[in-house]
């Protein structure tokens, strides 16, 4: 019956250590008050996630790795802002919404497009691209 347990907990810890993974806000202001409260700084994502291919990349490739989630989850309150090509299920309220935001900090409308704020959404970086770094590079170069 120990061993059971042992290999449960062992199995458990496993699971949910590899499974840690970003929880993405859509609301900016909503994620400012929330790096307020925990003292954490705040991530802006400009996306187009169904046509975007570098976007794609910079999600799949570096903001969802275990080495990013890692080394920024506990640091940084992330915001996406997906601007889809194909709105089906999109509210009106929400593409007004991220017009407002993108107007407001990436008037020249890149993708993707990353801004880095500090707890009280003062802008910090701005990353205009992505140019096919590794994660690590990415770290390195944007958040250290």
């Amino acid at each position: 019956m120990k061993q059971k347990l042992l290999f449960l907990f062992i199995f458990l810890n496993t699971v949910l250590g590899f499974s840690q993974e970003i929880k993405w806000h859509t609301n900016l202001e909503e994620a400012a008050a929330l790096g307020k409260d925990t003292d954490k700084k705040v991530i802006l994502v400009f996306s187009g996630s169904d046509w975007c291919k570098p976007c794609i990349q910079l999600k799949s490739e570096v903001l969802e790795s275990p080495e990013f989630i890692e080394k920024a989850n506990d640091k940084y309150i992330f915001v996406n802002i997906d601007f889809k090509r194909n709105q089906r299920g999109v509210s009106k309220e929400t593409i007004k919404y991220n017009e407002s935001i993108a107007e407001k900090y990436n008037s020249k409308g890149a993708f993707p497009y990353v801004v880095v704020f500090d707890k009280n959404l003062n802008i910090l970086k701005k990353i205009d691209g992505y140019k096919g770094e590794t994660t690590e590079v990415f770290l390195e170069k944007y958040f250290n």
